[in-house]
């Protein structure tokens, strides 16, 4: 798997009203790019566990297992709040220059959706750099996919 850091630079709005200067989203890929307009498999993960399913779920991903990296274009994204590279507690607060610790605005999961959101149209933008026909795979599929109600491609959760 390839470790990702996705950096949102723009004022992340929260339910509280409180907001976060900018995000950083740790993610893995199990290629740099999906060339090849694999299916798709966005694994949500537990909660604050680090992104690489590899190393927590070693029984369903890797060659020759389910999710086989050969066969599938594997997505694994922190939540913000995540200490394994995503915006959270450790994170340094700007106001103070030192980590938010316990200052650390509480975060919904409605948020959370809306990050990976972010993180999707990430993905769109740098296919597009590289890719018209990837782009298109993105949109059609990742999206469709996860963040719509008719799933049809393997997106799973633990």
């Amino acid at each position: 798997m390839i470790r990702n850091i996705f950096r949102y630079n723009k004022t992340f709005q929260l339910e509280s009203g409180q907001s976060l200067p900018g995000l950083n989203r740790c993610y893995y890929t199990s290629e740099q790019q999906n060339h090849f307009g694999k299916p798709v498999v966005w694994i949500c993960h537990a909660l604050t566990a680090n992104a690489n399913p590899y190393d927590w779920w070693p029984e369903l991903v890797g060659e020759g297992k389910l999710f086989d990296p050969d066969s599938f274009f594997i997505v694994c994204a922190n939540i913000i709040g995540s200490s394994y590279g995503s915006t959270s507690p450790l994170s340094i607060n700007p106001k103070t220059g030192k980590p938010y610790l316990t200052d650390f605005p509480l975060v919904s999961v409605r948020k959370w959706v809306k990050a990976h959101e972010l993180l999707y149209d990430g993905f769109l933008v740098e296919q597009e750099k590289n890719s018209e026909k990837t782009n298109h795979f993105w949109k059609e599929t990742l999206h469709q996919r996860t963040f719509q109600k008719s799933w049809k491609a393997p997106a799973i959760a633990c």
